[in-house]
């Protein structure tokens, strides 16, 4: 399945400013919204660890989700729809993003702990180890072990963060030795930058910049960053940053950036194929170059720094929509036809899929128009990963982080929605496994938005010739 994303009236660059909205009316969505993340600062610790949460701590996070979610909801769609702000305004809701992040910074970790893992991989490499070498849990760690070492998940697996994110890990290592609240603080500050160049970017497309309210205003992105501390805030900045500086035709540093973004997350490889239209050749060396140069410092002959990829490749599975209907439907083949039989549901549907990844890359890559614009890039690399999140077979809340910056370009109520409904993937730890409605709900809620908005711009593009 591929991911196509429309072209609605409101994407078009000369979107004109219609009605502003009343200052009022800000200032009661922002304090209505800030209500409820301050609720969430009264969630004990012990009742909110992934380990052995409470079901009535889980309840009241999802609620609460859900309740911002909707003040979110009410605000991006009135914007899509054409509302603007003042200055003063506008100056009033960017202070509400930035107070949200102030007030869940501080808060215990809601139902995470990746960041201990982040935590281990910077204090492994100031200890002068190459991060890829061990696990957490080999016995070689035993003289390096500290406090939180028992709180690392999966510590049989070596590190699966590349080179980028381990020297981000580093740098807050060694500013803030084994603390939480500075590792956290070093991943708002990405998050920050990502905000400032989202505004940059619309400007230069001249898109307007009230839209960048999606990511500042956005649930998922205050949770997974300001509250969790994912290093996903990492990849949205490099993606973001790589973005804008191809607009602005800059094309030698945007494949420098664009090496750094790949460097957290390894999808961005099937960026290239895209990007290769669109860079001169001293660009694709720039970005092979800083490639290369990132990685060399983990290399060496005894170590593979792609094994805990290659675990988490293989074996990992968590809220993939389409990933487990796909493996349902091989398995029900396999009880009506010997032929399905032989076949590993599991392995077989991760193969298909990631086929499906690649030719929509291909496709994309080949439909661009002869006269490219930077806008026609960004579609394009926006549907591409949307179609590498939703065949997925991990589809963890905080990926969708690295889709809202497009989303401020590319305004869709489907994917704006979606980033709330992934908040369903947390009813796991009540049981420790989904209820079978969630799926359902989930991505079928999704789907039908998407196709109702995809029909509505057809027709809306019909009659306008």
């Amino acid at each position: 399945m591929m991911c196509t994303i429309t072209n609605r009236p409101a994407d078009r660059q000369d979107v004109q400013y219609g009605v502003e909205l009343g200052a009022g009316l800000i200032w009661k969505w922002g304090l209505l919204t800030l209500a409820g993340y301050v609720c969430l600062t009264g969630l004990p610790e012990e009742a909110i660890r992934p380990r052995s949460p409470e079901a009535w701590a889980v309840t009241r996070f999802l609620t609460v989700m859900a309740y911002v979610h909707v003040w979110y909801w009410i605000l991006t769609t009135r914007l899509i729809n054409g509302w603007r702000l003042s200055s003063r305004q506008f100056a009033i809701a960017m202070a509400f993003g930035l107070l949200f992040r102030l007030v869940l910074l501080p808060t215990p970790l809601i139902l995470e702990n990746d960041i201990y893992r982040y935590h281990w991989d910077g204090h492994i490499s100031r200890q002068g180890i190459n991060p890829y070498r061990y696990a957490p849990l080999d016995h070689e760690t035993q003289p390096y072990r500290t406090e939180y070492w028992d709180r690392i998940n999966y510590g049989y697996v070596p590190t699966i963060y590349p080179p980028v994110l381990q020297y981000v890990f580093l740098f807050s290592e060694f500013l803030f030795p084994g603390q939480m609240l500075g590792m956290k603080f070093v991943l708002l500050l990405f998050d920050l930058g990502t905000l400032y160049l989202i505004m940059r970017l619309l400007e230069a497309l001249r898109r307007p910049r009230e839209w960048c309210l999606i990511y500042a205003w956005s649930p998922l992105v205050l949770k997974e960053i300001a509250n969790s501390g994912h290093a996903d805030s990492v990849c949205a900045f490099f993606l973001t940053l790589a973005l804008f500086l191809l607009v602005k035709n800059r094309d030698l540093a945007s494949g420098a950036a664009m090496a750094g973004m790949t460097l957290t997350k390894f999808f961005g490889l099937l960026f290239w194929p895209i990007l290769r239209r669109a860079w001169r050749w001293p660009a694709h060396g720039l970005y092979a170059a800083t490639l290369v140069i990132l990685y060399l410092p983990f290399l060496s002959l005894d170590i593979n720094p792609f094994r805990g990829f290659w675990i988490f490749s293989r074996e990992w599975r968590f809220n993939g929509g389409i990933f487990e209907f796909t493996v349902w439907f091989i398995q029900y083949l396999g009880g009506r036809w010997a032929l399905f039989r032989s076949i590993q549901p599991e392995a077989m549907t991760r193969s298909l899929l990631f086929g499906v990844i690649l030719f929509a890359t291909a496709w994309h890559t080949f439909r661009l128009p002869g006269n490219h614009h930077p806008v026609d890039y960004l579609r394009a690399l926006m549907a591409v990963m949307g179609t590498v999140l939703l065949c997925s077979p991990v589809i963890n809340p905080w990926y969708f982080v690295w889709m809202v910056p497009l989303l401020c370009v590319f305004p869709s109520r489907a994917w704006i929605l979606l980033t709330g409904l992934v908040f369903l993937s947390y009813t796991f730890y009540y049981g420790r496994s989904f209820p079978e409605w969630v799926p359902w709900v989930e991505y079928g809620i999704f789907f039908a938005v998407l196709i109702l908005e995809k029909t509505t711009s057809e027709k809306q593009a019909n009659r306008s010739f």
